[in-house]
Protein backbone atom coordinates (compact mmCIF):
# COMPACT_ATOMS: atom_id res chain seq x y z
CA UNK A 1 0.00 0.00 0.00
CA UNK A 2 1.26 3.61 -0.71
CA UNK A 3 2.29 5.64 1.77
CA UNK A 4 0.04 8.61 2.27
CA UNK A 5 3.44 11.05 1.50
CA UNK A 6 3.02 8.76 -1.76
CA UNK A 7 -0.22 9.27 -2.71
CA UNK A 8 -3.08 10.09 -0.16
CA UNK A 9 -6.23 8.27 -0.58
CA UNK A 10 -8.92 9.08 2.00
CA UNK A 11 -12.34 8.96 3.01
CA UNK A 12 -14.19 12.31 2.81
CA UNK A 13 -15.61 14.07 6.26
CA UNK A 14 -14.85 13.53 9.55
CA UNK A 15 -12.87 10.48 10.96
CA UNK A 16 -14.29 9.43 14.65
CA UNK A 17 -11.22 8.32 16.64
CA UNK A 18 -12.93 4.82 17.31
CA UNK A 19 -11.16 1.98 16.85
CA UNK A 20 -13.66 -0.22 14.80
CA UNK A 21 -14.05 2.95 12.23
CA UNK A 22 -10.20 3.47 11.78
CA UNK A 23 -10.23 -0.45 10.89
CA UNK A 24 -12.84 -0.28 8.33
CA UNK A 25 -11.05 2.62 7.15
CA UNK A 26 -7.73 0.75 6.78
CA UNK A 27 -9.93 -2.63 5.11
CA UNK A 28 -11.29 -0.27 2.54
CA UNK A 29 -7.96 0.47 1.17
CA UNK A 30 -7.34 4.44 2.35
CA UNK A 31 -3.64 5.23 3.68
CA UNK A 32 -5.13 8.28 5.74
CA UNK A 33 -7.68 8.53 8.33
CA UNK A 34 -9.66 11.86 6.68
CA UNK A 35 -10.07 14.41 8.72
CA UNK A 36 -9.63 14.05 12.43
CA UNK A 37 -10.37 16.64 15.61
CA UNK A 38 -7.12 16.46 17.68
CA UNK A 39 -9.10 15.03 20.58
CA UNK A 40 -8.82 11.87 18.45
CA UNK A 41 -5.05 11.99 17.55
CA UNK A 42 -4.13 9.36 19.88
CA UNK A 43 -7.01 6.94 18.50
CA UNK A 44 -5.72 7.59 14.77
CA UNK A 45 -2.03 7.08 16.33
CA UNK A 46 -2.82 3.77 17.83
CA UNK A 47 -4.42 2.44 14.51
CA UNK A 48 -1.01 3.27 13.27
CA UNK A 49 -2.62 5.94 10.62
CA UNK A 50 -1.96 9.48 10.27
CA UNK A 51 -4.86 12.06 9.33
CA UNK A 52 -5.66 15.42 8.47
CA UNK A 53 -5.91 17.65 11.54
CA UNK A 54 -8.83 19.83 11.94
CA UNK A 55 -9.53 21.87 15.02
CA UNK A 56 -12.41 24.79 14.17
CA UNK A 57 -10.16 27.32 16.48
CA UNK A 58 -7.72 27.45 13.59
CA UNK A 59 -9.95 27.52 10.58
CA UNK A 60 -8.76 29.77 8.42
CA UNK A 61 -11.82 31.72 6.82
CA UNK A 62 -12.03 35.03 5.20
CA UNK A 63 -11.24 36.95 8.74
CA UNK A 64 -8.46 34.92 9.87
CA UNK A 65 -7.13 35.46 6.54
CA UNK A 66 -6.71 38.87 7.56
CA UNK A 67 -4.73 38.57 10.54
CA UNK A 68 -1.24 39.67 11.45
CA UNK A 69 1.95 37.65 10.86
CA UNK A 70 2.12 37.77 15.17
CA UNK A 71 -1.43 36.28 15.83
CA UNK A 72 -0.82 34.08 12.72
CA UNK A 73 2.53 32.68 14.61
CA UNK A 74 0.83 32.81 17.91
CA UNK A 75 -2.14 30.40 16.73
CA UNK A 76 0.49 28.28 15.02
CA UNK A 77 2.70 28.22 18.33
CA UNK A 78 -0.41 26.64 19.64
CA UNK A 79 -1.65 24.70 17.44
CA UNK A 80 2.12 23.07 17.79
CA UNK A 81 2.47 22.88 21.24
CA UNK A 82 -1.28 21.26 21.20
CA UNK A 83 -0.52 18.35 18.77
CA UNK A 84 3.44 17.70 20.98
CA UNK A 85 1.27 17.39 23.74
CA UNK A 86 -1.09 14.53 21.80
CA UNK A 87 1.60 12.69 20.59
CA UNK A 88 3.24 12.64 24.10
CA UNK A 89 -0.19 11.17 25.37
CA UNK A 90 -0.73 14.09 27.76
Amino acid sequence: MLKPEESTILPWGWTAGKADVLRGIQECGFNLAGFVAPKELNAVSRAGMKCIVFDPKNHVGDAEAALDEKEISRRARHQSLHLLHADLGE
